[in-house]
């Protein structure tokens, strides 16, 4: 009897504890291992004050803290060492930043060692962490204005993403505090929202953060070079906006109809429905996610592969905040054998199929919840670490229908292509900004003889624009002019029937220089015609490369040092180089159940292309192999042409 004493206290302590906490409390403690009694004494701490939304607090933070982490390794140590070295004045959250881009490095944080928070955290930390944000919240007029389940969903996190963690952290959160109290001690409106005090109140606490408005940084390797981008600016706006308590989401999307990727803000503004930053608006979105800090369902696959993009808890699907959406059921192309828990939906980006969305299988079928309309999607799964095609590609329609791309070997069709990837509203304004352009020749160089041959009275978009010479007349000097403000020309060149007539170039330098600097500098008259060389603002109009270009001149031509007769000229319009050019090869694709399928190897002879007997009804891709990536899946249709999706 004596020895079951023992054993009866330890399991009578363990009842009294599993009612003191809950559930996912407990889960949290068994986590923290040898750390418990630290977690254990926040938890105590607050429940021994008078502010029981501290203790919630501490509970929220306590909950969702298994599965964020840190790492540590000597390289990265070395990172970071160089990094304060660098940038000795650099604000913590900025150096925070940088630590997470190092860690994107995805095969490098593979060999470091992860250091897990619930495990390692100290109560002290933890707990002048929390009494910092309730201060935070406390200082700010609008504090009082802010739910408790934003306070802790965007405001109360010690963490973005994967930084290092350090109790400085902490002061540096006292210093702010103390920037605002200062700050919101004169308000200039009577109103206390978010709203109207946000400017105001970020150009007085950050105003001594200098490196914020630096557009470029050389850091340490591996990243070396680096230019600010989206998820800068999305990543420090949360960072600066949560040191003023102010609810900010960083949300992001990869775009289901071309290349790329964005990320941007929301402020959660106890007066506005949906205040967005930094986002892209004419865009629209398959799927918009939203980093958090608690935790979200996500596939927990014991046996196969899961993608990176799904294996953290710590992304919340918003697409219903943004886009038009639907849920769809796919039935699902399973081999024989090959039992998958799940199944993913990806969109065609950066030339290849990305996973976006997830699904539980459940008899060869999966669900796939609020999927964005107009958007072309791929079903797969994986067998152990093999990616598998789970069906044809389909297209969502505005409709909500489904459209399935499935080829039709029996009806064979010809296809004729001028792109291999879509124009979108920028670059038709490329072309457009050449419309009005006249091509002139004269015998004098101040072109005040000039006679006007041929002019763009139309936009056109194509490689290039052709301007004809319909006399016979000879001209020393040629140009193309406009009186628009913005133009943008790729390349200029000047024809006598099929051969290229060389001079050299010429400009007006008209919006390129002052008046001032021409006099004094370059001692030419404002009507002078001047030769251009060396690093030429008018060189890309002649270097051959259709990715560089020139903008703004007056006009720009070449002295043929002679009278010449030209038949035309072609001045191609700032582009993506995504056109067919003669001389280059092309490689046509479509989509089966097996993957992209090469159809044809076919070297160009025009500014357009066609390839002849390939199955009808597919989702295609037309590959350059002689130069660029940009590629874009279409369908074809025989009466419009391609349809890029």
């Amino acid at each position: 009897m004596n020895k079951l004493l023992p054993l009866l206290t330890i399991v009578i302590l363990a009842g009294s504890c599993c009612k003191k906490y809950s559930p996912e409390i407990q889960q949290a403690l068994v986590a923290s291992q040898d750390n418990r009694s630290e977690i254990e004494s926040v938890l105590e701490h607050y429940r021994n004050t008078s502010n029981p939304q501290k203790l919630k607090a501490a509970e929220f933070l306590i909950t969702n803290m298994p599965g964020h982490y840190s790492y540590k390794g000597e390289l990265y140590e070395s990172y970071k060492n160089e990094l304060s070295g660098l940038y000795p004045d650099m604000k913590f959250y900025m150096l925070h930043y940088f630590d997470n881009q190092y860690l994107s490095f995805y095969t490098r944080a593979l060999q470091l060692e992860k250091i897990e928070d619930i495990k390692t955290l100290s109560a002290e930390y933890i707990i002048q962490h929390i009494d910092n944000k309730f201060k935070l919240k406390e200082v700010v007029p609008w504090g009082k204005d802010i739910s408790f389940e934003n306070f802790c969903e965007y405001v109360l996190p010690y963490r973005q993403n994967k930084e290092s963690i350090d109790i400085s952290d902490n002061n540096s959160l006292n210093v702010y505090i103390n920037k605002i109290q200062e700050a919101v001690k004169y308000p200039i409106y009577s109103n206390y929202s978010i709203l109207s005090h946000r400017g105001t109140i970020i150009n007085k606490v950050f105003a001594s953060d200098q490196y914020y408005y630096t557009e470029t940084f050389q850091l340490p390797a591996p990243i070396g070079f680096y230019k600010k981008d989206c998820i800068y600016t999305a990543y420090i706006t949360q960072a600066r906006l949560n040191l003023l308590c102010i609810p900010t989401t960083l949300d992001f999307a990869y775009w289901p109809d071309q290349n790329g990727s964005h990320y941007w803000n929301s402020i959660l503004d106890p007066e506005m429905d949906h205040l967005t930053l930094n986002e892209i608006n004419t865009k629209h979105a398959a799927k918009v996610y939203r980093m958090s800090f608690s935790h979200n369902p996500y596939p927990n696959d014991k046996i196969n592969d899961v993608p990176a993009f799904f294996q953290s808890p710590f992304i919340k699907d918003v697409t219903e905040l943004y886009s038009k959406n639907v849920s769809i059921s796919c039935n699902l192309h399973i081999l024989d054998k090959q039992k998958p828990q799940y199944a993913y939906l990806c969109v065609f980006n950066e030339s290849q199929w990305i996973p976006i969305a997830w699904g539980e299988i459940k008899n060869k079928n999966a669900t796939f919840n609020k999927m964005g309309v107009n958007s072309l999607y791929l079903p797969i799964y994986y067998h152990n670490k093999n990616e598998i095609i789970a069906g044809y590609p389909f297209h969502l329609t505005v409709q909500k229908t489904k459209t399935n791309y499935i080829p039709q070997k029996n009806k064979l069709i010809s296809v004729k292509l001028k792109r291999k990837y879509p124009l979108n509203a920028n670059k038709l304004s490329w072309a457009e900004s050449l419309v009005g352009m006249k091509l002139e020749g004269s015998n004098r160089p101040d072109f005040k003889d000039a006679e006007t041959i041929d002019s763009i009275i139309a936009p056109l978009y194509e490689p290039f624009y052709e301007l004809k010479n319909s006399t016979r007349k000879k001209y020393r000097y040629w140009r193309v002019k406009t009186d628009k403000n913005t133009n943008e020309i790729a390349e200029l060149s000047f024809y006598n029937q099929n051969d290229t007539v060389y001079g050299t170039p010429i400009s007006a330098l008209i919006n390129l220089y002052s008046k001032a600097y021409i006099k004094t500098v370059l001692k030419k008259q404002d009507s002078d015609m001047i030769m251009i060389t060396g690093k030429s603002p008018i060189g890309p109009a002649f270097d051959g490369n259709q990715l560089t270009y020139m903008r703004n001149c007056d006009w720009i031509g070449m002295d043929m040092k002679k009278s010449v007769h030209i038949t035309h000229a072609r001045c191609s319009p700032r582009n993506d180089e995504n056109y067919i050019y003669p001389g280059d090869e092309y490689e046509l694709f479509y989509q089966d159940l097996t993957g992209w399928i090469s159809l044809e190897k076919k070297r160009a002879t025009n500014f357009y292309i066609t390839f002849d007997n390939i199955p009808s009804g597919a989702l295609y891709l037309l590959k350059n192999n002689s130069r660029g990536k940009e590629i874009r899946p279409f369908i074809y249709d025989e009466n419009i042409g391609p349809i890029f999706l």
